[in-house]
């Protein structure tokens, strides 16, 4: 994601490994209408390099927003953008993440607003659909509703009887 050697770098999934292949598949062909269509989990498009220490934010704090998307244009978030760049612009939901690293004589600050380092030939660059998911994978984590006890002591009394079997 930033200028850092590979080897404090590491690859990681964009739709978790978890999901599998036949998950990919469905998500990639409906989320596309059938234009691209990952078959695996392991699929090269569904993996981006990133320092290993930000690899586990992924999804979570950090997330990767493309611009222009269907809202937003590189100027709405980086003022010295173009409003038509092409950009990948890298989003900290929580603000305590950002932090400086020193490597060697060298200092880098990690945070939200900040551009990353896209190759040339992206043949094999997730598509925006894997970026998408990935900023409300991270949205849905860190906004999501505290829990306040189950759906049945919320919506049924004790004296009722509860639903049994299937529903």
């Amino acid at each position: 994601m930033t200028e850092e050697d590979k080897k404090v770098c590491d690859a990681a999934h964009m739709v978790s490994f978890k999901k599998g292949a036949s998950y990919m598949r469905a998500f990639s062909s409906g989320r596309t209408r059938g234009q691209i269509i990952i078959d695996d989990i392991n699929d090269t498009r569904n993996g981006i390099l990133v320092r290993k220490d930000k690899r586990i934010e992924l999804g979570k704090n950090l997330a990767i927003l493309k611009t222009p998307n269907f809202a937003l244009n590189a100027s709405d978030i980086i003022a010295t953008a173009n409003s038509n760049d092409e950009l990948y612009i890298t989003h900290h939901f929580d603000e305590k993440e950002t932090t400086t690293h020193i490597i060697g004589s060298r200092s880098t600050t990690y945070g939200s607003n900040r551009c990353i380092r896209v190759p040339d030939d992206k043949s094999d660059w997730p598509p925006d659909f894997l970026f998408d998911a990935m900023y409300a994978s991270a949205v849905l984590f860190h906004f999501r509703a505290q829990e306040t006890g189950s759906w049945r002591e919320k919506f049924l009394s004790s004296s009722e009887d509860l639903p049994t079997g299937r529903i």
